[in-house]
C-alpha cells in the first residue's frame, strides 16, 4: 500500500491530537458527584434521545461518570446498566433511538425495590436522573423516600402534568402536534377534493390539550375534547349528539365534507358504557392503566354508527388514528430546546446537593418543583395530579376561535 506523504500523515495526526485535546478540555473533575444513572419510564416521545444528550454532556462536562439503565426501571430491577461515553452521545440531538429503550415498570413492591437498591449500591451511585411522565415521576418519589436524589425530567405527549404555573408544556408535546396537525392537514384538503367525513382519534389520555392544538395547527373545522363537557354530562350519546350537531351545522353551509378530531381522552371515562355497549371488558395494564387500544375502535365506532350507513346526507365518513407513529419523531426545535435546559438542569440540581425535584420550563426558564410541592401528587393514588385543558383559560378560547373560524369555511 503507497505510504501517505509525511506531511500529510503529521497533518492527520495532528487533527486527532487537536480533537482528543478539545474533549479533554471539556471536562472540570471537581465535583463530589461521582456517577449518576439515568432511567426512561413510560412511552417514547421526540426529544427523550436529546435530553439523554444533555445530560450525558453536562455530567461529563463535570466528570461523572454517566449511566443508563437498559429497558428503564427493568435495567434497575435486573443489574443492567451500561455506561455512556462522549461518542455514545454527542450526534443524538436530532435523534429517534434512544440507546437504553424503555418500559413501564413500576417497582411497586418491596422485592423490586431491594433489587433496585442492590444494584445501585453495587455500581456506587445515588444520584438518578428519571425521564417519563406520572407513572415514571410516581418511582422517582419512591426512590428519593428511599435516600436517592432524583431530579425527573418531564416527558409525555399529553401534557397532561405540573399544573401551568410550573411548566408551558411537557416535552415531546410540540413535536406530537405538529405531526399530527400535519396529517390533519392533508386529511383537510383530502376531505374537500373526495368529498368526504373523517374522524380522527388524536392521543391524549387524561388531557385534550394534543387533540386541540394539532386540530387548530392542522386547520380541522371541529374538535370534540372531554373537557367541553361536564362530567355528568358526559355520556356516549352526548358524545353522538354533539358530533352530529357540528357536523349537520356545516352541511347546513353546504359544506358536506370537514375532519372532526376527537381526543382519545373520551374514552376512560366512557369505559364503562363502551365495553357495555360493545360486550367486551376493561383490560389493565400492570400498573393499572386502562388499555385503550380495544376503547378507541369502539367508541370512534359508536359515533361511526351513530350515522346510518356510516354516511352522513350520502357522503362516507372514514375513522383515522393517529398515535405511536408521532413518539418517534425527529423533535422540533421547541422540543429540543427544552429537552436541552432540562438535561442540563437536572445535573446541575444534583452537583447543588438541592433536594429531589421535578425539572420543567416556564417562560423560557428552568423551573424546579420539589416532589414535596402541594398539589402536585395525588395522595391516594402517590402519581402526579392530571391537568386537564382550561376551557376558561385565553389559550383555549384563541385556539376555539381558530377553529371555528375553519369550521365556516371550505
Amino acid at each position: 500500500m503507497r505510504e501517505l506523504p509525511r506531511a500529510v500523515s503529521l497533518s492527520y495526526h495532528g487533527l486527532a491530537l487537536a480533537t482528543t485535546s478539545v474533549k479533554n478540555r471539556l471536562i472540570r473533575p471537581k465535583s463530589s458527584v461521582k456517577k449518576i444513572v439515568i432511567v426512561v419510564g413510560g412511552g417514547p416521545a421526540p426529544g427523550i434521545p436529546n435530553a439523554i444528550r444533555s445530560i450525558a454532556l453536562e455530567a461529563i462536562r463535570n466528570g461523572i461518570k454517566v449511566y443508563q439503565a437498559q429497558e428503564g426501571i427493568n435495567g434497575l430491577i435486573d443489574n443492567n446498566l451500561f455506561e455512556l461515553t462522549f461518542d455514545d452521545v454527542w450526534n443524538l440531538k436530532h435523534s429517534k433511538r434512544n440507546p437504553g429503550k424503555t418500559s413501564r415498570q413500576i417497582p411497586n413492591t418491596p422485592d423490586k425495590i431491594d433489587k433496585v437498591k442492590a444494584t445501585l449500591k453495587r455500581h456506587g451511585i445515588d444520584k438518578i436522573i428519571t425521564i417519563g411522565g406520572d407513572d415514571t415521576a410516581y418511582v422517582a418519589k419512591l426512590l428519593s423516600l428511599e435516600g436517592y436524589t432524583v431530579a425527573s425530567l418531564t416527558k409525555t405527549i399529553d401534557d397532561d402534568v405540573l399544573p401551568y404555573q410550573y411548566i408551558d408544556h411537557t416535552f415531546g408535546w410540540d413535536t406530537a402536534a405538529e405531526v399530527i396537525g400535519n396529517e390533519i392537514n392533508s386529511l383537510v384538503h383530502g376531505a374537500w377534493a373526495l368529498p368526504t367525513w373523517f374522524i380522527v382519534r388524536s392521543m391524549g389520555r387524561a388531557s385534550g390539550s394534543l387533540a386541540l392544538e394539532a386540530a387548530r395547527r392542522g386547520g380541522a373545522h371541529i374538535c370534540l375534547i372531554p373537557e367541553q363537557f361536564k362530567n355528568s354530562q358526559l355520556t356516549i350519546k352526548a358524545l353522538q349528539d354533539e358530533a352530529k350537531r357540528q357536523m349537520q351545522a356545516r352541511v347546513d353551509l353546504g359544506f358536506n365534507y370537514g375532519v372532526v378530531v376527537v381526543s382519545e381522552g373520551f374514552e376512560i371515562p366512557l369505559a364503562q358504557e363502551i365495553t357495555k355497549a360493545s360486550e367486551t371488558q376493561i383490560v389493565h395494564d400492570n400498573n393499572g392503566n386502562i388499555c385503550q387500544g380495544q376503547l378507541f375502535r369502539q367508541c370512534h365506532k359508536l359515533i361511526y354508527d351513530g350515522f346510518p350507513g356510516g354516511k352522513l346526507e350520502g357522503i362516507k365518513i372514514e375513522l383515522k388514528e393517529f398515535g405511536y407513529e408521532v413518539r418517534t419523531e425527529k423533535p422540533s426545535n421547541t422540543d429540543i430546546r427544552s429537552t436541552t435546559m432540562q438535561g442540563q438542569a437536572a445535573v446541575q440540581l444534583l452537583l447543588d446537593g438541592k433536594e429531589s425535584a421535578l425539572i420543567a420550563v416556564r417562560d423560557n426558564k428552568i423551573v424546579r418543583v420539589p416532589y414535596s410541592t402541594p398539589g402536585i401528587f395525588d395522595p391516594n393514588t402517590g402519581k402526579l395530579i392530571k391537568r386537564e385543558v382550561d376551557t376558561n383559560s385565553l389559550q383555549y378560547q384563541a385556539a376555539k376561535r381558530e377553529i371555528d373560524t375553519k369550521f365556516l369555511r371550505p
